[in-house]
């Protein structure tokens, strides 16, 4: 998910991300959470380490489980709010995480990226 999120930046003129180890177990973490509880929201505040600030965060669900890394970034350019978290300049770090989860009629795959600077 990482590579594809840098290139993405890449060809908007964005400087790629480095990836994060503490962003990506942060990320991980909370789409576990979410895949556990069959949710699918944001929480009030992100959680990752407190080294990071700003941060940002984008969430995703794939119906049956499948993973479309493609689809799903897309779908985050689509939305005015994830696409402006996505290529924001401000980012320098992302971790990503995904979750099989129960959300929907044969699963779902859910991901949590996080972003930091």
């Amino acid at each position: 998910m990482v590579d594809r999120i840098n290139e993405v930046r890449r060809a908007d003129g964005v400087p790629p991300l480095r990836y994060s180890p503490s962003l990506s177990r942060s990320s991980a973490r909370y789409a576990r959470y979410l895949a556990r509880g069959n949710r699918f929201q944001h929480a009030p505040r992100i959680r990752a380490s407190s080294r990071f600030s700003p941060l940002g965060e984008i969430l995703a669900r794939s119906s049956a489980g499948q993973i479309d890394r493609v689809g799903t970034i897309v779908s985050w350019l689509r939305s005015p709010s994830h696409r402006d978290v996505l290529l924001s300049p401000s980012f320098r770090f992302v971790g990503a995480g995904r979750a099989r989860s129960r959300l929907e009629q044969g699963g779902a795959l859910v991901w949590t990226v996080q972003f930091g600077r």
